[in-house]
Parts: structure tokens; C-alpha cells; sequence
């Protein structure tokens, strides 16, 4: 079966600058299996984390078992096979052990692969979970981009690592620069042939010093002689940091461009490398970087652009799948004639299963989208495969009045339905909080939301990896309110699949019905008269087209309001439950403002007058009544509290520097790791 998938560049990383001669390669350890509940599991039980947070975990021995009372695991030798890899029963949700005696203080550079995280000398350091091999097929996304600095101490040291598939490679190397480049993470755009550009890319600069790394400057010369300058902001000690630099230039007739990039500190060239960046013709999907405002990181997303140069046309939001690069989501499509695709990365080819960051990012992108292409804003529509096709559940649930219809293919419905249905049941007091926080994940609950799309479910009847039975349960739900929605089961195809190769574009995403039940339905913003809208957290999804959830009565529990509007008597029903105050929209029906309109509201009837096009209702005091202006000072979704609201607006993480060497130590530890683990989830910087 074909792939039709676009080639990403591969940049050799090359640091003969960088290391010395000098690697260990971890080939003999000590390993042990940890018994624990589902990984699953709310909350986790692990008895080497205990000890490393009680402080009493200690250098094992073989033979060793966990404690006095244990007389299941116990610590075993054991050694890599000729590829460098240790391949053992107890690293399947288990721990690897090394130790390495050091002549000296030092920093080291950690290469490692397939491991939650690590604890260095008692230090966690983020893991390479996804980086199950080195080497990759060119259509993949690697994940070889995982180096670490560490810190070495003269004597023994500890590195503990916690394993969960079995199998994990790890490597040791000597260095002798203090600050380089990894160019294996960069983020960068494709060029097209002929043309000036001015650009943004992201790359990842190593501080391999036990100091904040200052002064430093990314230059850039293209291969016209453009120098572009861009400044890096610091990085703590020992640490790395995706980084932002610009650059501009003029591409030849070539499918190549080479440009030279320097990392400079106070004026001195510390480390040049050579990238390579495509250069393509016009028709061919490619990708766009872009600043986003999340948290000023470089980003990308891909585009297939249409074959027509008119005016409004359609825009189609497409979601890639769990290990899958955006711009090869792009590419499984065939160009169309009456719209342009866009397909945002979701940050990372794992990233966020489209949902926290994740949604925010294709939100984000498909704003861009917009201001780039002009399209129809009727004719928007979402669709995505796989973890994609969640996606497309997920956001169609929460944002549904932003699309004319959703099509998601191979999707799985929530965690709660693929992943974990048997973990959600009989909760502790703690767990309940966090089941409540991630309500707004129940794509069930949400479904009512749907109700005002138009849905087009695609599947393979014998998909091994999503089954059939998520759609199908999607689908039950479905008809008992839902009146446009149609369905399509390939029988005997799997997960990903083709029917004919020969033809351009891949069937199971550019699956020729669902676009022309996309071509047969439009969103038209002042025909909506009825809503049906449900929230559990107005922070992540407040609105439907006229109705807005401002505050709830109880925090983050189903919220949902039902509204009609009756244009002939500018008469608005409405029933609320758990909804402290609301907000209609009259501009969104193309009323004046000053209007004089009738809302009935559970059992209160007002009489009002719209004032700036909005109408603010609250039930505080235990009847309804029109609040003249909302004070944003309150709660309001823009300031609901949840703990992932703090990546929402450029996250800055603060450290002491002023408590004893142990606190400072401690703190710092913290922010390095939380900062490692951002960078490598979700691509921040």
C-alpha cells in the first residue's frame, strides 16, 4: 500500500567540534521490574520514586530486593545486545541502573533513547519516550534529537532510569565546548523557487556550563550573502533551550537552499552549522513557520494549496495522527480545486491528542489560516485521521460553531472510551478533582454541541489500532438527536488505507464523499435560531455562535444552556442549568443595537433593550436579571483558573536564588526539568 508522504530533510548533526573522541556506551546495568497499578492510574505508586523523594533510596546491588518486605523484584545484571540496546523483561515498566566513576568534575552529554526520564544523581531529567529506535525511514519523524548535558561529579555517579517498553539505548559523551547547537529539533519553513523570503526558525542551543548562558547571538547568512543577527535569550546552567532565529534571502531556480548558521557569544563563533531547506514549486504542499503567541516559540504548519486563485474560497483544517509529521498529513491530500488544506502539528507528532496545547495550536494556526487566505468564513471545515480524528471529535465538540461540518476518520471518541474505561470508577476523594478537571474531555457530554454541524465518520472496518466500535458508539449517540450526519465503514481496510494507488491522494483522509458532503454545506452565521450548548470548563470552550457561558454556579460541572430565537417577535427562550451569568449576542442575528427584544429565562420573563450589541444576564441573586456591564474582574472564561490556563499567555518560569545552596539547587532542578519536559512534549521554548 502506498504513502504517499513528503520527504523531510535529515541534517547530519555535525559535531566533531563538539565531542571529544571519548563515549561511553551504557552496555552493562542493573535492572529491575516494578509492580505497579495501570499506567493508566490517576495516581501512581512507585516505590523508587518514594525513596528518591523520602531520601532513602540507595545504590542497589544484584540480587537486592526492593525492601524487607518484597520478594518479587529484585535487581538483576544485565547487558545490551549488538546494537547497544538492552533488551529485558524487567525494563517493561521497570528501572535501569547505571553507575559511572568519574576522574573528575565534568559535563556530559546524554544521548538516550526510549525512557520516561532520568534521575541524575538524584537529579530528574526529562526522558526520550517516543525514540523506541535510531533509525528511521525518511517519511518518519525521529526522535533522535534527544541530548542532554549532565552534571558529573569526581567519584561515582548515579543515573537511574525509568523504562516502560522493555528496551532503552543509552550513551554517554565527553565534550569540549561549553555552548553548540543541536540541529536535530530544528523547526523550519519550506522556500518556494525564485522568490525572496523572510523567515523564522527554531533551534535548540545546549548550555553546557554550569552558568546562565548570556550574550548570545544567532547569525545567519543565506546563500546570497543576507546576514541576519537574531539575539538568544538565556538559558539556565546546564540546560537547553529551543530558541528562535530569523533570516532572510533570495532563492534561486534550485529545490535547495543552504544556509549558514553561527552561534556567537560575545562576538567569538562558538559553533556553525550548515541547514538545508527545500525549495518547491507553487502546487506542492509545504510547510510555513510561524511566532506563536502562546509562548513566542517557532512553529510550523503545512498547506496544500488549492489549484484556483479565486477569491473566498474553502478552508479545510486537516489533523494528523499519533507519529505523524503535519506536513505529511498535508500531503495525503491531493490538491483541490475549491480550497486550500491546512494541517498544524499539534506541536509535536505526539504532542497534546489535539487537546490542551494541542487545541490551541490548531486554533491558533487556523486563525492564521484565515488572515492568509481569505477564505469563505461559511466554509471552514475539520477533519483529521487517527489521534486526528479525536482531534476532530474534541474540537468539534468544544468549538463547533467555528466549522460548517466536521469529518473525522479512524478517530477514537475520548480516553475515557479508548484507552481507559475500566480505571474510571470507584475514585478516592483526590481522584474525583481530577476526573472533574478533565470533564471537558468527555466527548459524550459534549455531544449535543454537535448539533448544528453536519458530520461525516469514516472508518476501516477492520482497524486493529482504533476499533470500529468508537464510531459506533459516537453513532448511537448521535441519532437520538442529530439529523445531518452520514457514515462509511471500508470493509476489510485497516488503520491506514488506500484503495486505489494509482490515483493521487490517500483514501482514508482524502476520502472523495466526505468532501462532497463538505461541498454541501455551509455556515451561515445569522440563520443559527436554536443552541444547544454544553460546557463543563468555560475556559477552554465558552461560546456558541450568540450564546455565551460566562460563570458557572459550580465550578467545572456540566454547564449547558438551550436558547431559540423567534425573529418575527424578537422573542429569545432560553433554559439554563448550572450557569450563573450568560450573554446573548444580538449582533451575531443582525439586530440593531438598541433593540427592543423579550427573553424568557427559566421561569423569569424580561423586557430589554440590547446595549452595544450584547445582553449580560445573571442569576446571583437567585432570579434572573440584565446586568448593564460584566465586570471582567470576576471569573469569566478568559481567567477560569485551571492549571493548564498557565500556558495559555507566554509562561515564564521564576527560581530563588537566595535560599540556602540546597534550596537553590533544588528549585533550579525543577525549572530545568519542567522546562525540559515542555521542550520536548510540546515543542516550547
Amino acid at each position: 500500500m502506498k504513502k504517499i508522504f513528503y520527504v523531510l530533510p535529515i541534517y547530519l548533526l555535525i559535531l566533531v567540534n563538539i565531542f571529544a573522541q571519548e563515549k561511553i556506551t551504557i552496555d552493562e546495568a542493573l535492572a529491575i521490574k516494578i509492580e505497579t497499578p495501570n499506567r493508566h492510574s490517576l495516581s501512581q505508586q512507585d516505590p523508587i520514586e518514594y525513596s528518591i523523594v523520602t531520601d532513602s533510596w540507595k545504590r542497589p546491588k544484584v540480587g537486592q530486593h526492593l525492601n524487607d518486605n518484597d520478594t518479587l523484584s529484585k535487581w538483576v545484571s544485565i547487558n545490551t545486545n549488538n546494537n547497544g540496546w538492552f533488551n529485558d523483561e524487567n525494563l517493561k515498566g521497570g528501572y535501569l541502573y547505571y553507575n559511572y566513576n568519574s576522574t573528575s568534575d565534568k559535563i556530559m552529554l546524554l544521548e538516550a533513547h526510549n525512557y520516561y526520564n532520568v534521575f541524575v544523581n538524584g537529579e530528574p531529567r526529562i526522558g526520550n519516550v517516543y525514540g523506541n529506535k535510531v533509525n528511521y525511514e525518511v517519511w518518519e519523524p525521529n526522535f533522535i534529537y534527544s541530548y542532554l548535558p549532565v552534571k558529573i561529579k569526581k567519584g561515582n555517579n548515579n543515573f537511574l532510569f525509568q523504562v516502560n517498553n522493555g528496551n532503552m539505548k543509552a550513551v554517554l559523551h565527553e565534550i569540549k565546548a561549553d555552548a553548540f547547537f543541536n540541529v536535530y529539533d530544528n523547526t523550519l519553513p519550506d522556500l518556494m523557487k525564485n522568490e525572496s523570503y523572510n523567515k523564522f526558525g527554531g533551534i535548540v542551543v545546549i548550555n553546557a556550563k554550569d552558568q546562565i548562558l548570556k550574550n548570545a547571538k544567532i547569525k545567519v547568512i543565506s546563500s546570497d550573502g543576507t546576514e541576519t543577527i537574531t539575539n538568544v535569550p538565556q538559558i539556565i546552567p546546564i540546560s537547553i533551550r529551543k530558541v528562535r532565529f530569523n533570516f532572510r534571502g533570495k532563492t534561486l531556480n534550485s529545490n535547495e537552499e543552504k544556509i549558514k548558521v553561527q552561534l556567537i557569544i560575545n562576538d567569538k563563533i562558538i559553533d556553525e552549522q550548515t541547514i538545508t531547506l527545500r525549495c518547491l514549486d507553487d502546487k506542492a504542499a509545504y510547510k510555513e513557520t510561524f511566532v506563536s503567541s502562546i509562548d513566542g516559540s517557532v512553529q510550523y504548519y503545512a498547506v496544500n494549496p488549492s489549484l484556483s486563485k479565486d477569491e473566498n474560497q474553502a478552508l479545510f483544517l486537516s489533523l494528523h495522527g499519533a507519529r505523524v509529521e503535519a506536513i505529511n498529513q498535508a500531503g495525503s491530500y491531493a490538491n483541490k480545486t475549491w480550497g486550500n488544506i491546512v494541517s498544524p502539528t499539534n506541536r509535536r507528532p505526539y504532542g497534546f491528542n489535539w487537546e490542551s496545547v494541542g487545541t490551541l495550536d490548531a486554533l491558533e494556526v487556523l486563525e492564521i489560516a484565515k488572515r492568509k487566505f481569505n477564505p469563505d468564513k461559511n466554509r471552514i471545515y475539520l477533519t483529521g485521521h487517527s489521534m486526528g480524528g479525536h482531534g476532530t471529535w474534541y474540537i468539534g465538540a468544544n468549538f463547533s460553531d467555528q466549522f460548517a461540518s466536521i469529518a473525522p476518520s479512524a478517530g477514537w471518541i475520548s480516553l475515557w472510551s479508548y484507552r481507559a474505561s475500566n480505571l474510571f470508577n470507584d475514585f478516592t476523594k483526590s481522584q474525583k478533582l481530577f476526573v472533574k478537571a478533565a470533564k471537558q474531555s468527555d466527548t459524550y457530554s459534549l455531544a449535543p454541541n454537535y448539533s448544528t454541524l453536519g458530520i461525516y465518520i469514516l472508518h476501516g472496518y477492520a482497524d486493529s489500532v482504533v476499533s470500529p466500535t468508537q464510531p459506533k458508539s459516537m453513532i448511537n449517540t448521535l441519532k437520538n438527536f442529530h439529523k445531518d450526519y452520514d457514515f462509511h465503514f471500508e470493509p476489510n481496510m485497516e488503520h491506514w488505507w488506500d484503495i486505489d494507488e494509482t490515483k493521487p491522494g490517500t483514501d482514508c483522509t482524502d476520502w472523495t464523499p466526505i468532501f462532497d458532503f463538505f461541498a454541501r454545506h455551509s455556515r451561515h452565521l445569522d440563520r443559527i435560531r436554536e443552541i444547544n450548548f454544553t460546557t463543563f470548563n468555560p475556559g477552554i470552550s465558552s461560546k456558541k455562535y450568540w450564546v455565551e457561558v460566562l460563570q458557572q454556579n459550580k465550578l467545572f460541572e456540566q454547564s449547558n444552556i438551550k436558547a431559540e430565537y423567534i425573529p418575527t417577535t424578537k422573542l429569545f427562550r432560553v433554559k439554563t442549568n448550572n450557569i450563573k451569568t450568560f450573554s446573548l449576542d444580538a449582533k451575531e442575528l443582525n439586530l440593531n443595537d438598541n433593540a427592543k427584544i423579550k427573553i424568557i429565562v427559566d421561569a423569569d420573563t424580561l423586557n430589554v433593550s440590547t446595549k452595544n450589541n450584547k445582553v449580560y444576564l445573571s442569576n446571583a441573586a437567585s432570579n434572573w436579571e440584565v446586568v448593564d456591564k460584566f465586570n471582567f474582574a470576576e471569573k469569566n472564561p478568559n481567567r477560569y483558573g485551571s492549571f493548564k490556563d498557565l500556558f495559555k499567555n507566554n509562561l515564564v518560569m521564576v527560581y530563588g536564588t537566595n535560599g540556602t545552596k540546597e534550596e537553590n539547587r533544588d528549585i533550579l532542578a525543577k525549572v530545568r526539568y519542567d522546562s525540559e519536559m515542555m521542550w520536548y512534549i510540546g515543542n516550547f521554548s
